[in-house]
């Protein structure tokens, strides 16, 4: 399990910071994950499922709920 920092996200998903907490808060984007008293990451695995999931040409995959959902948080 490999978290990755916002920088690597920015990179990989080609969003800005703001864009990104602006999704993750309205639950289209995955959630971040503490890993320090002042720092936060993302699971590698979850940036890369929601990059597979977004249709193409965009940057937003369709709303999911409930068990649908790929990239709902799961307690690990």
């Amino acid at each position: 399990m490999k978290i990755i920092r916002v920088e690597e996200v920015m990179k990989r998903v080609q969003l800005s910071r703001s864009t990104i907490w602006r999704l993750e808060k309205s639950g289209k984007f995955p959630t971040r994950v503490r890993i320090g008293e002042k720092a936060m990451g993302w699971l590698e695995a979850d940036i890369e499922q929601w990059l597979l999931t977004c249709p193409r040409g965009t940057t937003t995959p369709p709303r999911m709920t409930g068990d649908d959902a790929v990239y709902k948080r799961v307690k690990r």
